[in-house]
């Protein structure tokens, strides 16, 4: 049987300019435009297209189904270099992420009644109840539904953002609590388990329809499952109380960080609010 390659002339790659006879660039995997290889059909056209638009392809179904299933198993792929069936971490991430807040906007829409109907919400603390909140309002020629929705709008670009960034001193965290691995599997690692999370999250939506607090209460606890599952397939050491108690110190780390981020990302918010 001849090789996949048989028949592909040498020719330069449209993308870097290096020379190949196989069907990708050697140098920086561009697809080469065989003269021999048959011309695309629509639906290969159009996939094609979508692929390269979306910056996804049906990797994504495999990563998908793994995350949920064997998500120390997507970890260790990327750490050992043997990814290539699975979509880009970070890429994933900011996809999965962006799709969660806008079906969060969707589900339960931002509202500044409810923000400032709780007592320690950082909403009243910046400016005070309803009463005082609407004359805000009013005195920079905004309705509270109009705030509402510029909050929203402003917080579905910035979460994913300010939660992507937030891994990094986590990753430091993790690489002081196991040495031995470079930043970059550390914050691999939580990229895999967050995209994990964000799948998690996806599927629990639907609860918060129903009810606020066991959707909270499910989140958190798919969240620490799935990054218990990674953590101790990836950072196991011989002792199991020692690996329990550095992801002990992991959760912690990470609930704090995830506590400052968000209170910060909502003030600042809040004080770029009437700003267009």
């Amino acid at each position: 049987m001849p090789p996949p390659t048989a028949g592909l002339a040498t020719q330069a790659c449209p993308q870097c300019g290096a020379l190949g006879a196989t069907r990708f660039c050697g140098e920086c995997g561009h697809p080469l435009p065989a003269a021999s290889a048959p011309p695309e059909d629509l639906r290969a056209f159009v996939r094609a297209g979508a692929a390269e638009a979306l910056g996804l392809d049906r990797r994504l179904l495999a990563t998908g189904r793994d995350l949920l299933l064997h998500p120390a198993r997507v970890a260790a792929a990327h750490l050992a270099g043997r990814a290539g069936g699975y979509a880009h971490p970070l890429k994933l991430f900011f996809v999965l992420a962006g799709l969660y807040m806008l079906l969060l906007a969707w589900v339960q829409p931002f509202s500044f009644a409810a923000e400032v109907g709780d007592g320690g919400s950082l909403t009243r603390l910046v400016y005070g109840d309803g009463v005082e909140l609407r004359r805000v309002f009013a005195a920079h020629g905004l309705t509270e539904e109009a705030a509402a929705a510029r909050f929203q709008e402003r917080a579905n670009a910035a979460v994913p953002l300010a939660t992507v960034l937030s891994l990094v001193p986590l990753a430091m965290i993790l690489g002081v609590l196991r040495r031995g691995r470079p930043l970059r599997d550390h914050f691999t690692f939580l990229l895999v388990m967050a995209n994990a999370v964000w799948l998690v999250s996806l599927l629990v939506l639907p609860v918060f329809m129903a009810s606020r607090t066991v959707g909270v209460a499910l989140l958190y606890a798919g969240m620490y499952l799935y990054l218990g599952i990674g953590f101790f397939a990836v950072y196991g050491g011989p002792s199991r109380a020692g690996t329990a108690v550095r992801f002990a110190a992991c959760v912690a780390s990470d609930f704090v960080l995830r506590t400052l981020v968000s209170a910060l990302l909502t003030v600042a918010i809040l004080a770029t609010l009437f700003y267009p």
